[in-house]
């Protein structure tokens, strides 16, 4: 066994003799579940079940898998060696099963799959992986708010993007590179993207509390186009994040691979990858007429005080090319739960000219307590700001369109063009009526 990091390589396959058994079954319908288990030695103890898959036999009849299986384990909470379920892992394996009662016997050896010898130690894949952005993560922290950063499981050392502060919906455009073991692009295990919230830690190191994970198959990226083999960086795709892998979706991911052999080496080094240029961009003047707030409700015993919101325009943009933009905030003047603002509030900000990368707005609602020495989090909210300018963007462009048809009817209905038209009858019938009136 061969044991780095996080990542173990067994290269073991059962002996035949071992994987016969007899059973009181009819069919293989009836054999119903079976078990994997990852076992632990202890130093007291002796060797106990740590993590478990449990499958159905009726999943594993074929008897030619040319590429492994990777089934998520779960903690076995009798042991409760590991203590969160994203830490039991994953295994990649092959199984057969074969019902020899009604099919006869086998010789293993003269499959074409299982009588190939083990490779000893398979070939390297080098991948890059384009993180664009995240959207709609869980909220981790007291202010509703969560400091998102993603950790990619690689064969050596997990690697992992900066951290973004006080964002649900945050942007990287950054690139992280790893390695993976695997012979072919078929044999390449599920990519494994973990998104955490880091806790500032006082004294020593900080901590971080596990959000979601996103559990991306290579065939799964090639079908969404946001996988290739050469140097380039191919268009992202959103793959949903979940903090459980059959729990409902914690949010998403935009990003896309390139996997390229170990001796391979890219044009540009990490440092010099930049995917803000990748991304169409334009200056945009943003204008918001916050009237007020209903509704209100207080996180504690006494009642809202004086409500804001604060507009989290950091966000919009990659940290790179975000360092001028400050937040905005309105003022807490109104009292009770449900206040009116009526505040305008103008901005300019580069945005993605393209639907598939434009970012949400972030929004905190809190509490004046105190004389503002307290300021408890009332709530959060989400404002799309992106499909809301590309929304505009469509509507203003349907106008003009429409506003041309008109200019172009009228001057054929003045060179006496285009009288069959219905837009030109429905224009001489109200100047008709204008002048009858």
């Amino acid at each position: 066994m061969f044991n780095k990091g996080s990542y173990n390589r067994f290269n073991f396959r059962t002996d035949v003799n071992m994987a016969e058994f007899t059973a009181p079954y009819l069919n293989m319908e009836d054999i119903g579940g079976i078990f994997i288990y990852l076992k632990k030695k202890f130093k007291l103890g002796g060797v106990k079940n740590i993590c478990y898959y449990r499958g159905h036999a009726k999943d594993f009849t074929n008897e030619t898998p040319e590429n492994l299986t990777w089934v998520q384990l779960l903690p076995d909470k009798a042991v409760n060696e590991v203590k969160e379920p994203h830490k039991a892992g994953l295994v990649g394996l092959k199984i057969s099963i074969r019902d020899v009662t009604q099919f006869g016997t086998v010789d293993w050896a003269e499959n074409p799959v299982w009588g190939k010898r083990l490779p000893r130690r398979p070939g390297n894949k080098k991948v890059r992986a384009y993180v664009f952005q995240c959207r709609d993560l869980p909220a981790a922290d007291s202010d509703g708010t969560s400091d998102p950063f993603l950790e990619f499981v690689d064969s050596d050392v997990p690697q992992r993007t900066e951290v973004v502060n006080d964002n649900l919906n945050p942007i990287y455009y950054s690139a992280i590179e790893m390695m993976y073991e695997a012979n072919s692009l078929d044999e390449l295990p599920p990519f494994i993207v973990d998104c955490y919230d880091e806790d500032q830690a006082l004294v020593g190191k900080n901590d971080a509390d596990f959000l979601a994970r996103a559990t991306i198959y290579y065939k799964d990226a090639l079908e969404k186009g946001a996988i290739t083999e050469e140097d380039t960086v191919p268009r992202p795709a959103w793959f949903p994040l979940r903090y459980s892998a059959k729990g409902p979706m914690s949010g998403e991911v935009l990003l896309s691979f390139a996997v390229v052999d170990d001796d391979f080496s890219f044009a540009k080094t990490l440092e010099y990858v930049h995917l803000e240029d990748d991304v169409p961009m334009a200056e945009f003047q943003v204008s918001m007429n916050i009237l007020g707030m209903r509704g209100l409700q207080s996180p504690g015993l006494l009642p809202v005080k004086k409500a804001f919101v604060n507009f989290n325009l950091k966000g919009l943009v990659p940290p790179k090319i975000g360092t001028n933009l400050k937040n905005l905030k309105t003022v807490a003047k109104a009292p009770g739960a449900n206040p009116t603002i009526n505040t305008l509030m103008r901005f300019e900000v580069p945005l993605p000219t393209e639907e598939l990368f434009c970012p949400r707005l972030s929004c905190q609602v809190y509490d004046t307590v105190f004389a503002g020495f307290s300021q408890p989090i009332i709530g959060n909210f989400t404002i799309p700001i992106g499909e809301l300018m590309l929304s505009l963007k469509q509507e203003r462009t349907s106008e003009i369109k429409a506003l041309r048809t008109v200019v172009e009817t009228l001057g054929k209905v003045a060179r006496g063009e285009a009288r069959d038209s219905m837009l030109a009858k429905s224009m001489r019938s109200m100047v008709a009526a204008e002048m009858g009136a």
